[in-house]
């Protein structure tokens, strides 16, 4: 298939600088819109994860070296209000994280389909073209799932630091500057809820959902070789 009339779907040019005009302008355009918006967005969704990561990041530190003191009980306090962060950016990025996964996916799914069932009929234009379209949705899947678990993660460690501090201290009996309200709000953060981002509620991001993301694809390509197949063979 010619480069030109992909682009310009079987309308001919004659004029040499017209038809490089119209291949420069469909090929920008569509790597524009194709590639170059969605990873911006997730880039964007990447950088805000980041942040909030950051910010828990910094906050496990500092209760990692906590002195106890009458001042301590508004750095344990302030847990709470990273803790509400972190549902503002997951009620916030729920919708987007929704719609780039189901992006991601479908890219997958075309391409697996595209260059499975017709790959020997495929013009190169076209096969160039599912080759960018699954690394798109492969990036996106991979740096919206790698970068969502660190959420939990960081959220994981700061529970642990907690729990480590109450094992720590549990024997002063309330010595050495721990009172019974450091102690408490000690607990209140070793037991605090573990939060996830989601996909609207239906999928969370977890390491091992590239797992099943995977599985998925490879079960949709056999099947997608297995009909092939057996449209062959049908005379």
């Amino acid at each position: 298939m010619d480069v030109l009339l992909y682009w310009t779907s079987n309308t001919q040019v004659q004029d040499a600088a017209s038809r490089s005009a119209m291949i420069l302008i469909g090929s920008y355009s569509y790597f524009v819109y194709n590639t170059g918006y969605p990873c911006l967005v997730v880039l964007s969704m990447c950088l805000l994860i980041q942040h909030c990561v950051k910010i828990l990041w910094l906050y496990e530190k500092q209760l990692r070296n906590l002195t106890f003191c009458s001042s301590c009980l508004n750095t344990l306090k302030d847990f709470f209000s990273a803790l509400e962060i972190v549902r503002l950016l997951r009620n916030a990025l729920s919708l987007p994280l929704l719609l780039a996964l189901v992006i991601s996916l479908l890219n997958l799914f075309i391409s697996i389909s595209t260059l499975l069932i017709e790959s020997t009929d495929v013009a190169t234009i076209l096969a160039w073209e599912m080759l960018v379209t699954s690394l798109n949705g492969s990036i996106i899947l991979l740096t919206l799932t790698l970068q969502a678990a660190k959420i939990p993660d960081s959220l994981t460690k700061i529970k642990e630091t907690a729990r480590t501090l109450l094992v720590k201290h549990s024997k002063h009996n309330f010595q050495n500057g721990i009172t019974k309200e450091t102690m408490y709000l000690l607990r209140r953060i070793e037991e605090s809820e573990l939060i996830q981002l989601s996909a609207c509620g239906l999928i969370e991001f977890k390491k091992s959902f590239l797992l099943s993301a995977v599985g998925g694809l490879s079960t949709y390509g056999l099947l997608v070789l297995n009909f092939k197949r057996t449209d062959i063979k049908e005379p």
